[in-house]
């Protein structure tokens, strides 16, 4: 999903699609090019414009947030609980298919 989501990024950035999305993703190329954050500008940027979808996104983070507690050895204590309830691989799979049944991703 998080490579999803940054090729949606690219995509809107380098195609020069007319919509507010792909707008916003461009002003953000402009000052971060490939190096845009995912959850601090990417999925904000979707928050932003499509309220709707917040609750997806947000649980897309916390299961991201989750993920980099647990690949990073989990040597610090997260800011928020480091789970989304019951993060197992049918939780995340479910998250993933909700947001790739309700989320329009550009297609590489």
């Amino acid at each position: 999903m998080e490579a999803r989501f940054r090729i949606d990024y690219l995509i809107r950035c380098q195609n020069k699609h007319k919509d507010l999305l792909s707008q916003k993703f461009r002003k953000i190329h402009q000052h971060k090019a490939n190096r845009a954050s995912l959850t601090d500008d990417i999925l904000t940027a979707w928050r932003s414009l499509f309220p709707e979808h917040k609750t997806r996104l947000d649980n897309f983070q916390k299961a991201i947030d989750y993920r980099n507690w647990l690949a990073h050895g989990r040597y610090w204590l997260p800011k928020l609980t480091p789970h989304i309830n019951g993060a197992d691989y049918l939780t995340i799979y479910l998250l993933t298919d909700d947001i790739l049944t309700n989320i329009v991703l550009m297609e590489a």
